[in-house]
């Protein structure tokens, strides 16, 4: 198989950057073509745009000590129109990816009903007009300052050939690795097969089922033995020649999507108060006080991890900050009934690992082709302390969802659809995901098995709102450098 060419790719798939944990995304309309793709042009020198790379030590090292900024740059299907793309290339595209996000079918798949409809978000929603999104800057840095800075230098870099439809979205890593409800985040990444870090964790901590790269990247063989679909031009030897042929196209075309990805953007906005309102209310009418250690513990049920980020399939007892990071487990032989981690959870819907069939191999073999690389951070400020987390503060806070993907459909709309909201998920025949499912208007159910009496939980609110978003195509380098000379 052809080994993933990382210079050619943006940074962002193989890294989340924790060195430079303040970011920014900026939406972009573009109003001159041809003065945006002299800015792109620009834009992809070495020194502006960020790549991926295979770093050892010594880069990471490097990268702690000297972060500096990092950017990369991701368009819609309208953004690349805008950019002068001819409509035969743009055809090439997948239809997901050309509907975008908030069409009413999207909207419906997605769950983003009632306040989390298109119409009520902040950006994203618009598919043609002044407000209709192109571009998506992607700015991360060390520093407030050293983002402003970042942001100022881009904004002038693309003056008279972008503005901003919105002001930029701010967001950060959290200093504890927690989100605003409270728990560790980000700990069940896929691992890229065939990179350092694969080996490293093969090596600590055993065999952990590493995913293909053609999941990520396109160009390169998937779960499923295949190239993904990719975009494709009609083939000009002076024009084109940085885009390679594939075994899948005619030789009249060249590959546009080769080292290239898509992402999916979504700012979800967290009712952190509702949220633990509902989880002492819960504790109270069981216990007929409050209970620190017993809203930790319902909590946990919703989600799947204590708030260290032990997994209660291998902990169900206490937390315990030994295992905050543990990711290599299954449900089928520790918890396959779900008495320790309700099948329900937030955890085991994102990602079933072996437990959706009798063969637990199996089961994992096909979780993997529904994974996702998450490169997401959290805006708003923080809670002000755990004894207030139940007390609305009228502070806006959330998540900005980011995964990196090759098939968006199979990828991040299968888990969403599938997974989060269906009813039927895991043998469940009335239940969504209890932390982020679209809930019906008298409240959405968690079960909870026990021995010898389950417990049923009611009345469920929706804790998640969709404020905005999008579906973008994050080239590779070499296309960038093809749009830019169109």
């Amino acid at each position: 198989m052809r080994a993933v060419d990382w210079s050619d790719v943006q940074g962002l798939v193989l890294r989340g950057y924790p060195e430079t944990p303040r970011a920014a995304y900026l939406p972009l309309h573009i109003e001159d073509a041809a003065a945006a793709r002299a800015w792109l042009a620009e834009l992809t020198r070495p020194e502006r745009l960020t790549r991926s790379t295979l770093r050892g030590e010594a880069e990471r090292r490097a990268d702690r000590e000297t972060p500096g900024g990092r950017c990369n740059i991701a368009f819609t299907w309208q953004g690349l129109r805008a950019l002068g793309l001819a409509d035969e290339a743009l055809s090439t595209f997948p239809w997901y990816f050309r509907e975008g996000m908030a069409t009413p079918a999207r909207a419906r798949i997605l769950g983003d009903t009632g306040d989390s409809a298109p119409e009520n978000w902040a950006w994203g929603a618009a598919a043609e007009g002044e407000n209709a999104i192109h571009v998506l800057l992607l700015l991360f840095a060390a520093s407030c300052d050293g983002l402003n800075e970042l942001i100022d230098d881009e904004m002038r870099a693309c003056a008279g050939a972008c503005r901003r439809t919105c002001e930029p979205i701010r967001a950060r890593a959290p200093d504890d690795g927690r989100e605003h409800f409270g728990f560790r985040d980000g700990i069940s990444q896929p691992v890229i097969a065939d990179t350092p870090q694969a080996r490293r964790i093969s090596v600590l901590d055993g065999p952990t089922g590493t995913v293909k790269a053609g999941e990520f990247v396109l160009g390169y063989i998937n779960e499923h033995g295949q190239r993904p679909e990719s975009p494709s031009v009609a083939r000009d030897p002076e024009a084109a020649s940085g885009l390679p042929l594939t075994d899948d196209l005619p030789e009249v075309r060249s590959d546009l999507g080769f080292n290239g990805s898509y992402l999916v953007v979504r700012q979800l906005e967290q009712d952190v108060a509702g949220f633990w309102t509902y989880i002492n209310d819960s504790v109270r009418a069981e216990r007929g006080g409050t209970d620190r250690q017993a809203e930790d513990a319902l909590a946990a049920k919703f989600v799947g991890r204590w708030p260290s980020g032990a997994p209660l399939a291998t902990t169900p007892h206490a937390d315990d900050s030994g295992r905050s990071r543990q990711n290599s487990f299954g449900f089928h032989a520790e918890d396959r009934h779900g008495y320790r981690c309700p099948l329900g959870a937030h955890i085991r819907r994102a990602n079933p690992r072996d437990s959706l069939l009798d063969d637990p191999a199996e089961a994992a073999r096909l979780a993997n082709r529904h994974r996702m690389l998450r490169r997401g951070r959290i805006y708003g400020p923080p809670i002000a302390s755990i004894e207030t987390r139940g007390q609305p503060d009228g502070q806006k806070r959330g998540l900005i969802f980011v995964c990196v993907a090759a098939n968006i459909e199979r990828q991040f709309e299968f888990v969403q659809q599938t997974w989060l909201n269906s009813t039927k998920f895991g043998g469940l025949h009335d239940e969504k995901d209890p932390l982020l499912g679209d809930q019906p208007a008298d409240g959405g159910v968690l079960t909870v098995p026990g021995t010898p009496v389950r417990r049923r939980l009611t009345g469920i609110p929706r804790f998640v709102t969709m404020r905005g978003g999008g579906y973008f195509f994050l080239p590779g380098i070499k296309a960038l450098r093809y749009l830019a000379a169109l």
